[in-house]
């Protein structure tokens, strides 16, 4: 498993446009079409799909 870095301010509207706090979430993966966020405690994995 891959480990997650602090998200980036632009990172951080996009995850709390999904209704998710910013602070509990490191991304994992980044890409054009989605972005792949753990949670802190490394239980729980997201993918967050962008507008294209």
């Amino acid at each position: 498993m891959k480990h997650g870095k602090s998200p980036t301010v632009k990172q951080k509207k996009l995850i709390e446009s999904r209704r998710l706090n910013s602070s509990d979430w490191l991304v994992e993966r980044d890409t054009p079409e989605k972005m792949v966020i753990v949670s802190r405690c490394g239980k729980r994995k997201r993918n967050i799909y962008k507008e294209v």
